[in-house]
């Protein structure tokens, strides 16, 4: 798998990952946004996927 295409996995996974934290009520809405906002930026600006893991 080609190193823009594991990225795009990963985030993906997260951003699933961050939804269903979000429907079990372990973060807010607002969390939420920010980190779907900081995960975008770090994909703008050519950050690696690892950068994700918390």
């Amino acid at each position: 798998m080609e190193q823009q295409q594991l990225e795009h996995f990963m985030s993906a996974s997260y951003l699933y990952f961050l939804i269903h934290q979000k429907d079990a009520g372990n973060i807010s809405e607002v969390e939420l946004t920010e980190l779907i906002v900081a995960i975008n930026d770090m994909e703008r600006s050519g950050e690696v996927a690892e950068s994700y893991l918390v």
